[in-house]
């Protein structure tokens, strides 16, 4: 860490500020256009976003439009590659010089106070440079007294060419020397006036030195306030003195920068100026460090650590960037920045010196690390975990989200009240605003991952680059029938009534959330590339606390492939400092992991492979009651499950909200794997129409004596039968049918605590009465239709009258069941045996059960009491 120094300037309360040095962060209400003496002008803007009254914006398109014109006229004369006509080259000159004129002209009246003012600028300089060649050119010609004849009957010569105009100086000029003067009188008015100029213009000199003393360049070292020792100047001086650098580009004429890019030192191109010239430098170095001179700073460090390869101006000796795009803040830049410069810069503004959006991830990181943390009394602090919304979760931005603004109710909004005969209904919601660079690696999958939580969150992504005149280009939304998404609303009665029928009012929207995120553009990220994604966030309940960051984190982790915590600080260590620093920086964080869990989860291949337990919730439905707080393994285990599970078909994702209907835990098994139980409730149980469905008929039965008792009664009727014992396969934890609807509330659907929607493809084992419709669908398929066979839940048991005859049973059994895609195990004819008490037909094939598991006989005694009732009728469709 660098060490602390101390303000370099004076600085006056933002109050005393004129308009000299306002940038674009001001927010005006006045045109900023000059009129051709110079004077302001102070008609109103028609909107806030403008920056020219309609006048003079029909003034400023009218002058782009000539000097345009000019310039095509002087790209069109093309110097002859032989010889050198005099006559075209002057008028190339003129039309140049025309061009100049007008684009001097656009510059000093239209971009005055415009950091746009930098293209213009450059443009200038490169054009006179290319008019100065020529001039060389035909100067050089001139003196070998080469005058070629003029061309006859030519367009040019049909022209009115303007005459050759000589530039004149006032004697009085910083740029005419005192010596030129000689020949006056020595009481001459204009030699009296000279040495007052040269005598004031020093003074004013000093007073700049006092001010900025960093920018005496005229020695190689510098004063010390109150002391005679003379030190070198450090970075932070070399950077002042580009701040000088970067002013004079932002705001000078083209005469000025020329004599700019003439001058060797600051102290020489100083003393060659106007006492008014003078007195605006003054000015602006009392007010450098006010919120719109800060864009000077961020240049000049940029332009003082800009890299080989640039293309810059040269400006008072040193080379500074004519475009954005040239520029990078390092960590070299911040280090400086945070160094010398701290009484300017403060945790809230630290984004005012970003140039691209991969610069505030680069800064966010470092503050994350405790790069630029108070370690000492007097050092600054940028680290502010209490009001910086993207240092409230680490993991986050060391990732490379930015967390920018947050809504949430805290402490929690009593959701209704009563005060002076009135009910009122209050909803609120958490949301987050954030950005992530377009260049992250990982900026794509989470705008995916973030999108498909449609059961917790409403999302809208924004590609920030391609937002012009207002116009945001979504990249990626939930699916919401509401195109401004609420926050806060309200709805109010008279005591006594009912709230149910009352309308709702919009009181906070998404429509809110962009003002003020427009607003935090204009004003303090202006000057920012916008080459990220925007981030709006919503928790879709209400009333909740504000996890949303911890839950991007968390997410960002995840579409990592889970690394452990320590790799992720080693990769934003790695992505940040250089590689010298790495390994002393690794040992000096301290980052607080405490709540950090290193997950290492293998990818889980039960679907073909495991049975959980279908049969759990029917014998023990207390499972449920006791719901632990879920883990972060169980949250990854529960995502593996899931994704295995709808790569197999059985459920689908849902990308539009609609209610779900329960949220899956996580139970261990008895043989020490996890597995996934869903605890449907989906309301009361009509039992009365229960007793009379066939769902309870003795021929539904999910007893195993029922196998037992169907082969005793197959070998009475045949005594050379012969049998065998099967299993049908079963899915994971769903039986092979299709999903059933549930009157009005459909097909069952349950969310990830993540908030992930899906829906079910086939008949979970949790759904209500599963069981026994699986077990009425397997009877209407295979029990009623084939004699020999008879299926209770996943176990069968198949018969031949004698062993001729089990091979052809085989096959119409597996005819049967390949129309459903089922899977079935069963031995082959030649072990098919005529003692069937040897197949332990008692016991069915029932799957994993919970290592917790503890059997309850409440449902049972109630089945047993609806077996003994008689069965009703009901079809099959009144089933679907």
């Amino acid at each position: 860490m660098r060490q602390f120094h101390g303000p370099r300037y004076r600085r006056t309360a933002e109050s005393s500020a004129g308009n000299e040095a306002a940038g674009p962060s001001q927010r005006r209400r006045h045109c900023i256009a000059l009129l051709q003496d110079g004077a302001e002008c102070y008609r109103l803007l028609q909107r806030p976003d403008h920056e020219l009254c309609p006048p003079h914006h029909r003034e400023y398109k009218e002058l782009c439009g000539r000097y345009k014109d000019a310039e095509e006229h002087y790209n069109r004369l093309v110097e002859p590659e032989i010889g050198l006509e005099v006559e075209g080259v002057k008028e190339k000159i003129a039309w140049g010089r025309k061009t100049v004129d007008l684009r001097n002209q656009v510059n000093r009246r239209f971009f005055s106070q415009h950091a746009g003012n930098r293209g213009h600028i450059q443009w200038i300089l490169k054009l006179e440079g290319k008019i100065k060649a020529l001039e060389g050119t035909l100067k050089s010609e001139g003196d070998h007294g080469k005058s070629p004849p003029l061309p006859e009957d030519t367009e040019a010569n049909n022209q009115e060419h303007e005459p050759e105009q000589r530039v004149y100086r006032s004697l009085l000029s910083p740029e005419i020397h005192m010596s030129a003067l000689d020949h006056l009188p020595a009481d001459s008015v204009f030699k009296l006036a000279k040495q007052e100029m040269l005598i004031f213009s020093e003074e004013l000199v000093t007073r700049l030195y006092n001010i900025a003393s960093s920018l005496n360049d005229s020695a190689a070292t510098l004063e010390q306030p109150g002391c005679e020792t003379r030190i070198e100047p450090d970075e932070g001086d070399l950077v002042v003195r580009f701040v000088f650098r970067e002013f004079l580009l932002w705001k000078a004429d083209a005469d000025t920068l020329a004599r700019a890019n003439k001058a060797e030192s600051i102290d020489a191109f100083l003393r060659r100026c106007f006492p008014s010239e003078l007195q605006d430098y003054i000015k602006f170095f009392e007010l450098f460090g006010r919120v719109d001179t800060l864009h000077f700073l961020r240049d000049a460090i940029c332009d003082y650590l800009l890299p080989p390869g640039a293309s810059p101006t040269v400006i008072l000796g040193g080379v500074v960037a004519t475009e954005d795009k040239q520029r990078r803040m390092t960590i070299e830049g911040w280090d400086i920045l945070y160094s010398y410069f701290s009484d300017v810069v403060e945790w809230c503004n630290v984004e005012q010196f970003c140039v691209r959006s991969e610069d505030m991830s680069l800064i966010k990181r470092l503050v994350a690390l405790h790069r630029y943390s108070k370690a000492r009394d007097g050092e600054p602090e940028w680290l502010d975990k209490d009001n910086d919304v993207s240092q409230e979760c680490p993991f986050a931005v060391l990732q490379g989200f930015v967390g920018i603004t947050k809504g949430y109710s805290d402490p929690p909004i009593t959701p209704v009240t009563t005060k002076d005969g009135i009910t009122i209904e209050r909803r609120s919601r958490c949301y987050l605003t954030g950005r992530m660079a377009k260049n992250e690696p990982l900026a794509k999958d989470l705008i995916k991952e973030l999108v498909n939580r449609v059961a917790r969150y409403i999302v809208i992504v924004y590609d920030m680059e391609s937002n012009e005149y207002g116009f945001r280009e979504v990249v990626s939304r939930s699916d919401e029938l509401e195109e401004s998404p609420w926050i806060t609303r309200t709805r109010s009665v008279a005591v006594g009534e009912s709230l149910q029928n009352a309308l709702w009012k919009i009181e906070w929207s998404l429509k809110d959330v962009l003002s003020d995120l427009e607003l935090i553009q204009r004003l303090r990220d202006r000057n920012m590339a916008r080459d990220y994604y925007e981030f709006i966030i919503i928790d879709r309940n209400p009333g909740g606390a504000f996890n949303i960051l911890d839950d991007v984190a968390d997410a960002l982790i995840q579409l990592a492939g889970d690394p452990p915590v320590q790799e992720i600080i080693n990769k934003a260590v790695q992505r940040s400092f250089p590689m010298d620093q790495q390994r002393q920086v690794l040992e000096a964080i301290t980052l607080d992991v405490s709540s950090a869990v290193d997950l290492n989860i293998p990818n889980v291949h039960y679907e073909g492979s495991r049975v959980r337990s279908w049969s759990v919730l029917d014998n023990n439905s207390g499972i449920f009651r006791i719901k632990p707080k879920r883990s972060k393994s169980d949250l990854r285990i529960t995502a593996k499950i899931l994704a295995e599970m709808e790569s197999h078909g059985l459920i689908t994702s849902l990308k539009t909200f609609q209610p779900p209907h329960t949220c899956p835990a996580v139970v261990r098994g008895t043989d020490g794997l996890e597995d996934l139980y869903f605890d449907y409730y989906l309301g009361p149980t009509d039992e009365s129409a229960l007793r009379r469905s066939r769902l309870i008929s003795p021929e539904i039965s999910l007893s195993a004596e029922s196998l037992y008792e169907f082969a005793q009664t197959f070998r009475a009727a045949h005594p050379d039968a012969v049998f065998a014992k099967g299993k049908i396969h079963v899915h994971y934890c769903a039986w092979p049918m299709p999903a059933m609807r549930h009157g009005a509330l459909g097909i069952p659907t349950f969310r990830t605590v993540e908030g992930h929607l899906f829906r079910w493809n086939v008949l979970p084992f949790d759904s209500p009465l599963s069981s026994r419709i699986w077990q009425y669908f397997i009877h209407c398929e295979t029990n009623s239709k084939l004699p020999f066979v008879r299926f209770v839940q996943t176990t069968f048991v198949v018969c031949a009258k004698s062993p001729e005859d089990a091979e052809a049973n085989l096959k119409i059994l597996l005819a049967a069941a390949a129309k459903h895609d089922w899977k079935l195990s069963v031995p082959p004819p030649s072990l098919w045996t005529v003692d069937f008490e040897s197949l332990d037909l008692q016991t069915l094939w029932v799957g994993i059960h919970p290592a917790m598991y503890r059997r309850t006989d409440d449902l049972c005694e109630l089945q047993t009491a609806l077996e003994a009732e008689p069965a009703g009728n009901v079809s099959t469709s009144s089933l679907q």
